[in-house]
């Protein structure tokens, strides 16, 4: 419903379990309530950086196995009917796609972003400056593919971006410290 009559919901995430949720805003004030949050960082505007296409063939073998086993073992009591279990891997496959392909990220100087869309869509900006901890890891899929998940920690909770290049996500985390190390600006 908000949009098709052009309104925004801003969540505001707070230190602690209690957040401030806008709804209706219009976007003149979503963006003046983000240029207020963002305080002298221009944020990020432009997401320009995808995540890998390996995550496609992750979530679809996964997808495989699960309605082979449902289907072998719906076999037993439907009969051939069963297969019918197996017509959910080309949904998965497809869902994916079109997420991975809307899945967008981006980190300037001063912020990191990530934007996901599937029916609507969610943006969630940070400032680099307030970051409490950044961190690299790789599951076994990735470690594999060269791959690795950046995870950010918050006071408000923590950011990943999953399933990019090992050499970027380690990049990352390096400005990410540089800029929290460097920045004088009070964190509060």
């Amino acid at each position: 419903l908000e949009r098709w009559w052009s309104l925004h919901r801003v969540d505001l995430a707070t230190i602690g379990n209690t957040n401030i949720a806008l709804p209706g805003c219009s976007s003149e004030q979503m963006h003046m309530v983000r240029r207020l949050v963002l305080s002298g960082s221009d944020g990020v505007e432009v997401f320009d950086q995808s995540v890998s296409k390996a995550e496609i063939l992750l979530k679809t073998r996964t997808a495989a196995v699960l309605a082979a086993l449902v289907s072998a073992l719906l076999g037993f009591v439907i009969g051939w009917w069963s297969l019918l279990a197996l017509l959910s891997v080309p949904y998965v496959a497809a869902r994916t796609m079109r997420l991975v392909r809307l899945r967008l990220w981006a980190i300037t100087s001063d912020a990191i972003g990530i934007q996901r869309a599937f029916v609507g869509w969610q943006r969630d900006e940070a400032l680099l400056r307030k970051m409490n901890g950044v961190s690299v890891g790789q599951r076994l899929f990735e470690r594999r593919r060269g791959l690795a998940t950046v995870t950010f920690s918050t006071a408000a909770g923590a950011v990943s971006i999953g399933m990019i290049p090992l050499e970027q996500a380690e990049l990352i985390r390096d400005v990410a410290l540089h800029s929290v190390e460097t920045d004088r600006r009070a964190w509060m």
